[in-house]
């Protein structure tokens, strides 16, 4: 229903997320392998992360992703939580399962959230996994500058305005983002789209 382009990454998306829905002491599940931006944003907001530990792979050593089962046990015993946070795909390229994750994440009431920065290519190519907000996310954040051509710091961020504010999210979203944003990240935006 809303997308706005970023000139501050999708650092800046993240964490107005994390700040519009959540304040402090408001528990949000948090895979923990998350960006920095997370971290970033919860000590902005004051919220407090509920981890979910990802697999690691044995081979390589290196995070996976969270599973189903973990995600439902971290909605079980996260009570009250605000929010449902994932990162698809990893910087390792590892991809959760969003429709089944989305599914429990509404179940419970709960928005879900998707950092999806390294998957803005996904939505173009059947043969790939399918992107966060068709696979139910509330909203989610791509890096257009990753993979699809657009300068650095040029990502989306889109939402949903069945369990997200989007007013209150507008707002945030405005404070992120520099008062002097280069013009150029727009158009590649909008060049890449």
């Amino acid at each position: 229903e809303r997308c706005f382009f970023l000139v501050n990454g999708s650092t800046s998306g993240v964490q107005s997320l994390v700040v519009s829905l959540a304040g402090p002491g408001v528990p949000i599940i948090v895979p923990r392998n998350s960006h920095k931006s997370m971290l970033a944003g919860l000590i902005f907001s004051g919220a407090m992360p509920c981890y979910i530990e990802p697999v690691i792979d044995p081979e390589w050593g290196v995070p996976r992703n969270i599973t189903t089962d973990a995600a439902a046990t971290a909605i079980a015993t996260c009570g009250g939580a605000r929010a449902f946070f994932v990162t698809s795909p990893t910087y390792n390229g590892f991809g959760a399962d969003l429709p089944a994750l989305a599914g429990l994440a509404h179940g419970a009431g709960i928005p879900f959230i998707v950092d999806q920065a390294w998957g803005p290519h996904f939505r173009f190519c059947s043969l790939l996994p399918v992107d966060a907000m068709t696979a139910g996310a509330d909203a989610a954040v791509t890096s257009v500058h990753k993979l699809i051509s657009g300068l650095t710091q040029s990502s989306v961020l889109m939402a949903n305005a069945a369990r997200i504010n989007l007013r209150r999210l507008a707002g945030v979203v405005k404070m992120t983002q520099s008062t002097s944003p280069q013009a150029l990240i727009y158009a590649s935006i909008d060049a890449a789209r």
